[in-house]
């Protein structure tokens, strides 16, 4: 198995108080290289970051965290050195090490015709999982681009459905589109730099939207809650689990035996706390995430309601929510001709074998 040496990345920032908003990180000599961590591989020569891979196997300089499947990463770079190496960008990066990379194969070292010599850069688009490097898509680009230390950029767009991968000297155009479902959501993308290899970076560009979870996170996990209805006298704190469903399937398709749990808030209502259970897009439910929100009204045990849905879109439009002696909750979506039951759960303790999505 191959060493990966892999430095984590930092950034501060403010989080976006609304879902959607564009987030911009953009580095270059203007700001000191200020999103990019300096490290013993890395330092600014003359208005330019330089990153050294002598001994190491491969270098994952990463940048930042996103959580979110939607985004596109630019890097304008060159290779200093004449030794035969490898240098590009990873994307996806995962907590365990496993990563998707685009790697150039040196210029200088690639094989060209020997009597027009004529050179390319070799491309390839990678995946390599449990040390494992595997070549997905394979070019060799000839026109377009610098070779000899020219510099180029290299680019990613990445969406849930798969990554476009650009490279130019001037214009960035497309030279690989591979499509696969992609779940990576809470991932870094990086600087990639192969053995023996000197690079010099002029700026990074890495644009994203602010995922919708994060204006859905909440301060619940599931020992706080545990804590907090321990003491709790509010009769509809609890932990609340999938009972059945009346649907019109052809307005509102079932998406999860959910399990839930109801505290209050500070708007004198309460909040729908997701806790387990979650099918369509599973990947982006996270325990503690807001699944919806109960409002009071005039009538006991009947409230205004929201739901949140598998895509995290809202369903507010004239949503009601009862309960029934203190162990049936229903919420109604009177437009779609639906509704979804829960029962209380009796043991907070008690964890939702099923799963489903909404």
């Amino acid at each position: 198995m191959r060493q990966i040496k892999t430095l984590i990345i930092t950034l501060i920032a403010a989080l976006a108080t609304f879902s959607g908003t564009a987030v911009t990180r953009y580095s270059n000599s203007l700001n000191n290289f200020g999103t990019i961590e300096q490290s013993q591989f890395s330092n600014i020569i003359k208005d330019k970051l330089v990153i050294r891979n002598t001994d190491n196997d491969v270098i994952l300089f990463d940048t930042t965290k996103i959580k979110t499947t939607d985004y596109k990463y630019a890097i304008k770079f060159s290779k200093l050195n004449k030794e035969a190496g490898t240098w590009g960008m990873a994307f996806d990066i995962e907590p365990n090490g496993n990563y998707w990379s685009v790697e150039i194969a040196d210029a200088e070292h690639s094989p060209h015709n020997e009597i027009t010599d004529n050179k390319f850069l070799n491309v390839s688009l990678c995946q390599t999982a449990n040390g494992t490097k595997k070549v997905i898509a394979n070019k060799q680009i000839s026109k377009k681009v610098n070779m000899d230390n020219g510099s180029n950029t290299l680019n990613v767009q990445a969406s849930e459905h798969g990554v476009i991968i650009g490279l130019g000297r001037k214009e960035v155009e497309t030279i690989f589109q591979h499509d696969y479902n992609r779940t990576c959501s809470d991932c870094r993308v990086g600087i990639l730099a192969g053995r023996h290899t000197t690079l010099e970076i002029a700026r990074t560009l890495l644009t994203y939207l602010q995922a919708k979870t994060v204006s859905i996170t909440t301060k619940w996990d599931k020992n706080a809650l545990d804590r907090h209805f321990a003491s709790s006298t509010d009769p509809l704190e609890g932990y609340w689990q999938y009972l059945d469903r009346d649907l019109e399937d052809k307005w509102l398709k079932l998406g999860g035996r959910y399990k839930i749990a109801i505290v209050s808030n500070e708007h004198d209502g309460y909040d729908i706390i997701y806790v387990d259970g979650a099918q369509v897009k599973p990947h982006q439910w996270h325990e503690g995430m807001l699944k919806g929100t109960m409002s009071k009204t005039i009538f006991n045990d009947n409230y205004d309601a929201t739901w949140i849905d598998a895509t995290h879109e809202p369903i507010n439009e004239d949503v009601q929510a009862t309960t029934e002696n203190g162990v049936i909750l229903t919420l109604r979506f009177p437009i779609y001709k639906s509704s979804v039951r829960f029962s209380k759960t009796i043991n907070p303790g008690n964890t939702i074998t099923t799963s489903g999505h909404e």
